[in-house]
């Protein structure tokens, strides 16, 4: 006897993102990795290139020499995008604790 399997979408299909959930840990850590592996490669040239010329020029590609790690960590750690927001509870409140009553306070915040 042989089993009726759903037939299968196209693998062209797109697939619709139907959560508002962050992209997975893998890709964000690969996309900084990238991004940080970028900076880190004009630093590699930009200390060759102060190695290799004089003059004021040469200042210029120590400073980015320098400047360029700090920068490339933080281009790196901001790319992650922020936390979705908690779900809506669609005007449903949990209802107030107590009986409403409070009971009258001194200058300092403590109940008398």
């Amino acid at each position: 006897m042989r089993l009726h399997r759903p037939a299968r979408a196209p693998r062209d299909t797109p697939v619709h993102r139907i959560t508002d959930a962050r992209r997975s840990h893998a890709e964000d850590q690969r996309d900084r990795m990238i991004k940080y592996t970028v900076s880190m490669t004009v630093r590699m040239v930009c200390i060759v290139l102060a190695l290799v010329t004089r003059g004021p020029l040469q200042w210029v590609f120590i400073v980015g020499a320098v400047v360029l790690p700090y920068v490339a960590v933080l281009i790196a750690n901001a790319s992650r995008e922020p936390a979705p927001e908690p779900p809506d509870t669609w005007g449903v409140h949990p209802p107030a604790l107590g009986s409403g009553d409070t009971p009258p306070e001194d200058d300092r915040g403590v109940p008398r």
